[in-house]
């Protein structure tokens, strides 16, 4: 399994070194997404351990 994900991830590489434009879409959707979760994660809270 470990070899199939670095052979894809390889992969991955590859294609967007060849397209630098698809690295500044993939940076903006994964900030985007850790930004979605940071939000999720902060209601999360229980109410316990507010301040």
């Amino acid at each position: 399994m470990n070899s199939i994900i670095i052979v894809v991830a390889g992969s991955i590489s590859a294609l967007l070194q060849a397209r630098p434009r698809w690295v500044a879409w993939q940076r903006r959707i994964t900030g985007t997404l850790l930004g979605a979760v940071t939000v999720v994660l902060a209601r999360q809270i229980p109410e316990r351990a507010r301040v």
